[in-house]
């Protein structure tokens, strides 16, 4: 077996891996999540509780595109490739991580943040709004897709913000809040003149007033997402009657929590073709090369209750076997 794996099973079960993980503990002064009040996924799955309750309410929303694929687009990026961006999510991180499986009196508020992304691809691209908008709609319809498999439609309430009660109401709370988030973020000359005169369309502005329960039209929420949007989970705290817990990403095919900053060929996009998807790894030359343990990590995230048949599995005899039997795992996945 190669030797990330003992490692790995170790620490994954003590919930100490990684390092990275206690620093946002200690930074953000977390607490543990008591993971039986909510849902019967493992404990590990979680790094910790910003506030002291948790909601029935629960409140939680995809990327659209990943840091990554921001930062590609440009004045040259034609609509069929924002589109072949758009229609490979979900990522695995945004499967596992942030649709979480509650127990049955809770409800999952599900926001896809289509006028947010629009108005983006607008500003980066010469895409207009119109056009840019019927193509995050296409985003929304496939992670609809994924999510009702996942959680089951009777859970479930999705909110498009392109839709005219959502749009409103995020205009209201932009416009209502916009002082707290000037005089609070840390925002730039430029985001601060925007929120400044039209605090409504200030994609920023609107992406932080969705985190609100008023936005979902609750008393109280919980918010569940990854530590990459800690900083949302913050301002709602402190706003309104909301807490927050904090998912642990799974790991990449290179072994590196996602957080939304992972290069593309760290990231499983669960809609592509999973074989392609995995062909990111490369075969190993030798039996010293640690070509199971990605895998293995992978596994151990999904599923940790049948911990002892994966690391026979993932061992290097069977490094081939690994690879289908994730490959199979994966696209179990799919709608």
């Amino acid at each position: 077996m190669v030797v990330c794996q003992k490692e790995f099973t170790n620490l994954y079960f003590k919930h100490t891996y990684p390092q990275y993980w206690n620093r946002i503990i200690e930074k953000y002064g977390l607490k543990p999540v008591n993971t039986n009040e909510f849902t019967d996924i493992s404990p590990h799955r979680f790094i910790g509780i910003l506030g002291d309750f948790i909601s029935k309410n629960i409140t939680t929303g995809p990327c659209l595109l990943t840091h990554q694929e921001i930062k590609s687009l440009n004045y040259n990026t034609t609509p069929e490739e924002v589109l072949k961006m758009l229609l490979r999510h979900p990522t695995l991180e945004d499967y596992v991580s942030i649709a979480v499986e509650t127990k049955e009196e809770f409800k999952t508020n599900i926001i896809i943040e289509t006028y947010e992304y629009a108005k983006l691809i607008e500003y980066k691209t010469k895409i207009s709004f119109e056009e840019a908008l019927t193509l995050t709609k296409q985003s929304a319809e496939n992670l609809i897709r994924y999510y009702d498999k996942k959680l089951g439609q009777k859970r479930v309430k999705y909110h498009l913000t392109h839709k005219k009660s959502e749009d409103t109401r995020l205009r209201e709370l932009s416009s209502e809040f916009k002082t707290y988030f000037l005089n609070n973020a840390n925002l730039s000359k430029k985001a601060k003149k925007i929120i400044q005169e039209n605090p409504e369309e200030s994609t920023w502005l609107r992406i932080k007033a969705s985190f609100l329960p008023e936005f979902v039209k609750k008393d109280e929420s919980t918010i569940i997402e990854p530590a990459s949007s800690i900083e949302g989970m913050i301002h709602a705290s402190i706003l309104s009657n909301s807490s927050g817990i904090i998912t642990r990403s799974p790991q990449t095919l290179n072994n590196k929590p996602v957080m939304n900053e992972g290069l593309e060929n760290e990231i499983i996009y669960l809609n592509n073709d999973i074989s392609e998807e995995l062909k990111k790894l490369n075969l190993p030359k030798t039996k010293k090369t640690q070509y199971g343990c990605p895998a293995y990590n992978i596994f151990a995230f999904l599923d940790t209750r049948d911990i002892s048949e994966v690391e026979i599995n993932c061992n290097d005899e069977n490094v081939e076997s690994c690879i289908f039997n994730l490959k199979e795992n994966l696209e179990s996945f799919k709608p």
